[in-house]
């Protein structure tokens, strides 16, 4: 009984203790900040006033955007929210950010604006009957339409649907769905085509290219899971019985302040020599914050897909890993060898061809994607910057080392676009866009365009490791931005 009376002052003490820690413990109240609106482009900033009470730190989860200064003292600070890549999609892309003094935590909310576009499809098969047609396209801007041919007169009012609210709940989104009417004459002769021309802001176009059939000619059936952008025949400069050059994409992780990767990047540029054909290279560089130009925006994305543990590392063909503690020679001699497998062991099924050209700050790209059987792919395009002469660390490098394959701007988003491909088709890839303000020089830039789809695949070539990223890369191409059209090529 002593033993239960001397231990209930102690319990009493400690409940009393208990207590006072809970009534200390600072409780930290939500709030809603408001939404910084960036626009489009790279490196696009904008400023908020803020006022804080105690020490204060930001935290934000997306890497697309920073937020500066990222931490302070009490008192007023003025942050700015800084856009670290374009935004290359039509539709803007929101995230949030919070601060945290220690009374408040306020969420704020970061809207980068759109790219201009206009998103249409790009084929629309007409009745020989004549009729009158409505077409749906979505777009940011306002757009005026105009037909090239005497038979098919556009209404000259197009319109638009209701904006979406973002997900701030304040903000409207200014992409819009869009309807355009037009009417077609009756045709009493052979098959025949017409474009209509969609524009809007400054000089972004679209163009629909209208196939009325033949007097007697059905309609071609609907296909029950229709691509977005539909694929007209190919012509007979494609031979779908021949093989198409199968060609391999090696993917290097590498950083200007890594010591060890001038090492991998003169092991890629053997296998390149080797086997130039078959082999296309491109570098993302991880800059840890410095602000040098390097930085790939969309690095963290790739990075955790290949489970990327330490610079330099490498992929192959989204499922392939190949380090460089084997040395130069034997990482080189490992690159060459999956190449050569993948011919053999995974023929493609699609070719990339195409052109790109830079005028007047802006980059256009139009590929032609064509694919033997039907099939379900993503289009990863991607610009890439050659012969940049910057700092290196490492042995080989210096303040004069020459950066090549760097990747600049994911064209189509960090994980591609959903296609859906015919078979002996051809789908049209058209898409105009601002040149990022990292590029040095115009005239080193060449697109790196890619097709995944879902699978796995084992090498067995020694020195690579397997990593399952649920993905295989069919084809590769490397376009140079010069105008110069790129073909089809195939396997001898």
């Amino acid at each position: 009984m002593k033993n239960i009376v001397r231990l209930i002052p102690f319990l009493a003490l400690m409940l009393s203790a208990s207590v006072a820690c809970e009534e200390n413990t600072p409780v930290v109240k939500p709030a809603e900040g408001t939404t910084v609106v960036l626009a489009s482009g790279q490196d696009a900033s904008s400023e908020i006033n803020a006022e804080f009470e105690g020490p204060w730190k930001v935290s934000a989860e997306y890497n697309w955007f920073t937020v500066s200064p990222a931490s302070g003292e009490a008192g007023p600070a003025v942050l700015t929210v800084t856009a670290t890549a374009a935004n290359t999609e039509a539709r803007e892309r929101t995230a949030a950010f919070k601060t945290n003094d220690g009374v408040t935590e306020t969420t704020y909310y970061v809207v980068q604006e759109g790219a201009p576009a206009i998103e249409a499809d790009t084929l629309k098969y007409v009745a020989a009957e004549g009729d009158t047609v409505t077409v749906s396209f979505g777009t940011n801007l306002d757009v005026t339409a105009e037909s090239d041919a005497e038979w098919l007169t556009v209404d000259d009012d197009i319109l638009y649907g209701e904006p979406e609210t973002l997900e701030d709940g304040r903000t409207v989104s200014k992409y819009r769905t869009a309807s355009l009417t037009f009417v077609v004459e009756e045709n009493e002769g052979g098959r025949r085509s017409a474009h209509i021309t969609l524009a809007g802001g400054d000089d972004v176009k679209v163009t629909i290219r209208v196939e009325q059939v033949a007097a007697g000619e059905a309609l071609p059936e609907p296909d029950p899971d229709p691509d977005p952008d539909p694929q007209p025949p190919v012509s007979g400069d494609v031979d779908f019985s021949k093989d198409f050059l199968r060609r391999s994409l090696v993917m290097k992780f590498t950083g200007t302040w890594c010591p060890n990767c001038p090492a991998m990047s003169t092991a890629i540029d053997y296998a390149l020599e080797d086997d130039p054909e078959h082999i296309v290279a491109m570098s993302l560089y991880n800059e840890q914050g410095a602000s040098n130009g390097f930085q790939f925006p969309d690095v963290n994305y790739f990075v955790s897909l290949f489970s990327v543990p330490s610079y330099p590392d490498g992929a192959i063909n989204y499922y392939g890993k190949i380090g460089n503690a084997g040395g130069q020679i034997n990482t080189a001699t490992a690159i060459v060898l999956v190449a050569r497998e993948a011919v053999s062991s995974l023929p493609s099924n699609t070719a990339i061809a195409g052109s790109a050209s830079v005028s007047g700050g802006k980059v256009d790209v139009n590929l032609d994607i064509y694919s033997k059987d039907a099939g379900n792919y993503t289009l990863n395009v991607f610009l890439v910057e050659n012969g940049i002469v910057a700092y290196q660390a490492g042995s080989g490098g210096g303040d004069n080392y020459e950066h090549n394959h760097v990747a600049r701007q994911a064209l189509t988003g960090t994980a591609g676009e959903k296609l859906s491909l015919g078979a002996e088709s051809v789908h049209k890839f058209s898409k105009s866009f601002a040149l990022p303000s990292s590029v040095i020089d115009e005239a080193n830039l060449e697109i790196v365009a890619y097709l995944t789809y879902q699978g796995s695949f084992q090498t067995s070539v020694a020195r690579v490791t397997d990593v399952n990223t649920g993905l295989i890369v069919d084809n590769v191409t490397a376009i140079p931005v010069n105008g110069t059209e790129v073909p089809v090529s195939y396997e001898e």
